[in-house]
């Protein structure tokens, strides 16, 4: 029969050495509601930029797929869950530069609420339609960055482009 609550109490947080196997993140305080999203969305926005499976079982997050996938997935997750409490800073992020999976765009600081939309619903649909993980950063200077993260260069590509052509198409409507 069903065990409720039984698999969750056999789960410790820890990453796996196998090159194909599960790591496990222990959700803290109210974080599970936040990084699942409604109606699941963020979980499997994050899933889908990172190559992994992606389940919450308990206060658990589960990542499954090769190494290097749960890896990138974890590493998203903890990225998302720094946002929860404000913007983070680039410099809060060491080493970024060092990611192959992700991109840093400059977004024009007089650009950005327009590119990024309403309840940043512009980056929303950017990260649907290209399979990437989309979050803002502030930098030095007056640009917003934006970290397109995402295991497949097609992916951050695509997304690059579409950044660049919400900035275009917004230099267009504010130039005489």
């Amino acid at each position: 029969g069903k065990c409720p609550g039984c698999v969750a109490k056999t789960l410790k947080e820890g990453l796996s050495d196998e090159e194909w196997g599960t790591d496990v993140y222990a959700f803290k305080h109210s974080e599970q509601s936040y990084a699942l999203g409604k109606e699941g969305s963020t979980k499997r926005k994050i899933a889908g930029a990172a190559g992994c499976i992606i389940e919450y079982v308990g206060n658990f997050a589960l990542f499954a797929g090769t190494k290097t996938d749960r890896r990138r997935g974890y590493k998203y997750l903890e990225w998302l869950l720094l946002q929860r409490t404000g913007m983070i800073q680039l410099e809060d992020l060491p080493q970024i530069e060092k990611h192959p999976d992700v991109h840093v765009f400059s977004l024009p600081a007089d650009a950005a609420s327009e590119a990024i939309g309403p309840r940043g619903r512009g980056l929303r649909a950017i990260e649907e339609e290209t399979k990437s993980f989309l979050f803002l950063v502030s930098g030095r200077g007056k640009d917003v960055k934006v970290l397109i993260c995402a295991g497949e260069g097609r992916s951050r590509r695509m997304a690059e482009s579409m950044l660049e052509a919400l900035v275009r198409d917004w230099r267009k409507g504010h130039t005489s």
